[in-house]
């Protein structure tokens, strides 16, 4: 009895050891994760997805949702610090703009951009820096012990190179200077925005025609082309008339459903 009591309780010891505490669980995300957002003021679905900073557990998520806006989300473990995103033109922080976010211990999130006009925490400066964000976008919430702080910038293409930071445990910044102090860990990355380029604008943008027109031809020119090939395959293989005839029968059938499903599209409009 004593011997099993005894391998019972190494064996739970053991286990309690190799697993992560729970707020550890809950704070993983991947870009496979669904976005625990529900008031964004731009279509989500729309948001391509990196993992940004790996060892770090930071996840961006970025998209071009109305003309010249581009819309972000960065998510990064809640660990009672500020986390932050700059956008750098030569890889280095001094003279970049940053936007910054933190949740005070009233719950109330609070994100600001910041000019790093140097290394010191002296010359990084609260509400300055050439980001035009956009009024009322940015915001930053505590889910599931996950910071999440969106934005959205107004420019034809944001800087591809971006700092992350993450701030020291247990600092917030504080009125009235909100002043920063250095940062635990940072990192460089480059993101390539020509992903986010095709995807879909949205319904009220003046690209949104030029987009359905170059989706549906795309996609009709690849239906066209996909009939042509098995029509060589059946010639390639000298398969004879007979194979010909009847994939011909075959696709005029469906070509004949998919006019009359256009028509009744058509007539429903």
């Amino acid at each position: 009895m004593r011997l099993n009591f005894f391998v019972s309780f190494v064996f739970f010891g053991l286990i309690s050891l190799q697993l992560p505490p729970l707020s550890t669980q809950q704070a993983t995300e991947s870009c496979s994760s669904t976005l625990p957002l529900n008031d964004l003021t731009f279509d989500s679905t729309l948001l391509q997805c990196v993992e940004a900073w790996t060892p770090q557990n930071y996840i961006l998520r970025y998209a071009k949702t109305v003309d010249n806006t581009w819309s972000f989300i960065l998510s990064a473990p809640d660990s009672s610090a500020y986390i932050g995103i700059g956008f750098s033109t030569n890889g280095q922080m001094t003279g970049a703009s940053a936007v910054v976010g933190w949740i005070p211990t009233d719950g109330r999130g609070q994100a600001k951009q910041y000019l790093l006009g140097g290394k010191s925490p002296g010359e990084v400066k609260p509400d300055q820096g050439d980001l035009n964000i956009v009024n009322g976008s940015l915001k930053i919430e505590s889910v599931s012990s996950r910071l999440y702080m969106s934005f959205q910038l107004t420019a034809e293409l944001p800087r591809q190179i971006l700092l992350y930071a993450m701030g020291p445990a247990g600092f917030i910044p504080a009125s009235p200077g909100f002043s920063l102090r250095e940062h635990r860990d940072m990192t460089t990355t480059t993101i390539n925005y020509n992903t986010a380029l095709l995807a879909r604008p949205d319904k009220d943008s003046k690209y949104r025609k030029y987009w359905n027109w170059y989706h549906h031809n795309v996609g009709r020119v690849m239906i066209i082309l996909a009939i042509s090939n098995i029509f060589y395959g059946i010639h390639l293989a000298d398969a004879g008339s007979s194979w010909n005839g009847g994939y011909g029968f075959v696709v005029a059938v469906l070509a004949s459903a998919a006019i009359g499903l256009e028509v009744i599209k058509f007539r429903n409009k």
